[in-house]
């Protein structure tokens, strides 16, 4: 099989975690998109209702589950959101990083549904 090259995930930790043993990773897999596509919505629709308790405990959760995906800005941004949420800071900045964690959801998804269709 040919190697594909992915533009918006890096799936080493994945690799280091599951030995490269493929069901384990299938099995991670699986659990990683579902999170991303139903913790994401919710994360922003407790943004945008003003609730940053549930925005923080949402944001704090996703930390472990963006490991997996190793897309940095994705990332960076969650990581950011949830310390600004947790230390009541510059909920300024907020709108920006939620812009890019919701611009890269379908982009990472996609190449996570690719890869999980080759394991």
């Amino acid at each position: 099989m040919n190697q594909v090259i992915f533009q918006y995930i890096n799936l080493e930790y994945l690799d280091m975690m599951t030995d490269g043993d493929a069901e384990m990773k299938k099995e991670i897999l699986g659990i990683v998109v579902e999170e991303i596509e139903n913790e994401i919505p919710k994360m922003l629709n407790f943004f945008k209702s003003g609730d940053i308790e549930g925005t923080n405990r949402i944001s704090h959760k996703f930390k472990s589950t963006l490991a997996f995906v190793g897309n940095t800005l994705m990332s960076d941004a969650n990581a950011e959101a949830e310390l600004i949420t947790k230390m009541n800071g510059d909920y300024d900045k907020l709108p920006s990083l939620f812009k890019i964690v919701e611009e890269m959801q379908p982009k990472v998804l996609a190449e996570l549904r690719l890869y999980y269709d080759t394991l």
